[in-house]
């Protein structure tokens, strides 16, 4: 193939919705929109072209127990969760790189895996009266399945490590810094190791946080100082490669109360309404 490059861009809106069902007890949905695209510095062929992805990710569900959750003042949050990955219709239909091996035009990405996911998480936050506010999490996310085009993700691990430093201000938010790891074990298309699919990444990021007008608000960007890949059916002396990963993120947050119904209050109005 030669020498070539390209870049990847992921430009993803996440909607997320965390409902209370009790005190102990939370719900959240997630839904991923997303564009991607990646150009291609080099003369396109059936391996590589500009290519542009446009549409609806996985969707995920997260049951959480709150075992403390402590909002204000100096004390702990702690999380434990578990969930379900299901999958959209937006994802390869087709096995990359035996359509390479064939000479036909194919891609290697999409918005999803088209895969169904179980998810394992812990979150632990230590809010204190000194400098930093140490928290962070770790996610297990694991295949259910081998989907019905004979594709089956990896097992993927992930640790974010957040300190919020809360006595210092900056542009009046409070600033941030975290460090993420990530790792994911090879996937397989028809029961054989897909190349380039092992490897992991550490980032480093910062960020500021700021409360305004009822909302919460987070900025931050990371980038990558240690990123490993696997080069699975090829002969590694021969594949040089470098590959960097860049983020930057915004969110919002905002929480709502909602009214609360009671079989006794629901009776009550059908009552009054009869009358």
């Amino acid at each position: 193939m030669g020498d070539h490059k390209g870049n990847l861009r992921s430009k993803l809106a996440e909607i997320n919705a965390t409902f209370g069902i009790s005190d102990q007890w939370n719900m959240s949905v997630d839904m991923m929109l997303g564009n991607r695209s990646m150009d291609y510095y080099r003369v396109e062929n059936i391996h590589h072209r500009d290519e542009h992805k446009l549409g609806l990710g996985d969707t995920r569900v997260t049951l959480r127990y709150l075992f403390e959750n402590t909002t204000f003042g100096p004390g702990q949050r702690m999380f434990l969760g578990s969930g379900l990955i299901i999958p959209s219709k937006n994802t390869l239909q087709d096995d990359p790189f035996l359509m390479g091996r064939n000479g036909q035009r194919h891609t290697h990405f999409d918005l999803g895996e088209g895969v169904y996911k179980g998810l394992l998480e812990f979150q632990y936050f230590n809010r204190t009266q000194g400098f930093i506010y140490p928290g962070g999490f770790l996610k297990v996310v694991f295949p259910l399945q081998t989907n019905q085009y004979g594709y089956k993700p990896g097992l993927q691990m992930s640790s974010v490590f957040i300190g919020y430093l809360q006595t210092k201000s900056l542009f009046r938010g409070v600033p941030f810094v975290q460090i993420i790891g990530q790792y994911r074990s090879v996937d397989t298309w028809s029961g054989l190791i897909a190349p380039n699919s092992e490897g992991g990444v550490i980032n480093i990021g910062v960020g500021l946080s700021w409360s305004w007008a009822g909302n919460y608000l987070t900025l931050s960007v990371r980038g990558p100082v240690y990123i490993t890949t696997s080069v699975a059916g090829q002969e590694q002396d021969k594949v040089q490669s470098r590959t960097d990963a860049w983020g930057f993120s915004f969110s919002i947050r905002k929480s709502f109360t909602l009214p609360k119904f009671s079989p006794e209050q629901i009776d009550g109005e059908e009552h009054d309404h009869e009358h």
